[in-house]
């Protein structure tokens, strides 16, 4: 897996994401996108990292069609993730999406195939997240979806 720290998909002028996007692509490579270091609360104020802006992810998505980006760290039920979703290959993980019935409700407005489990362990409690999918009304096959196989669909390119 690639990934670089920046709270930007432009990356500025060095446009680093760019070079690390056509890489990826040229290599079959995955790309994993911290939205937020952690949650802003718990951060010095002279020390704050600002959330990454996804807007442009969109274009990159289209650009590299064959590349996967997934995007870590952000709640589901937004409709720029349902935006980035209809782009290209984007997927979210579920670590800090919440609400009652959350997954289920999310997926009102996301294809199935482009959620991921995630937990953001050790930062959160790995089994809050696997909380989520049991308070969830997800059928047997969703779950599997989400749990493992969208995954391994994403790794086997």
């Amino acid at each position: 897996m690639s990934s670089v720290a920046t709270n930007s998909i432009g990356c500025g002028v060095s446009g680093c994401i760019l070079r690390l996007a056509e890489d990826a692509a040229s290599r079959g490579l995955v790309i994993q996108i911290a939205t937020q270091l952690e949650d802003r609360r718990t951060q010095h104020p002279s020390l704050m990292a600002a959330p990454v802006e996804l807007s442009p992810l969109a274009d990159a998505a289209r650009r590299w069609p064959r590349t996967a980006f997934v995007v870590l760290g952000t709640t589901l039920a937004t409709p720029l993730v349902t935006r980035l979703a209809g782009a290209g290959r984007v997927y979210f993980e579920i670590s800090h999406h919440e609400g009652l019935q959350g997954i289920s409700r999310a997926l009102q407005s996301l294809p199935l195939e482009r959620v991921l489990f995630g937990s953001h362990a050790p930062l959160f409690v790995y089994e809050s997240s696997l909380l989520k999918l049991r308070e969830s009304p997800l059928t047997d096959d969703q779950l599997r979806a989400i749990a493992f196989e969208n995954a391994e669909r994403i790794l086997a390119g």
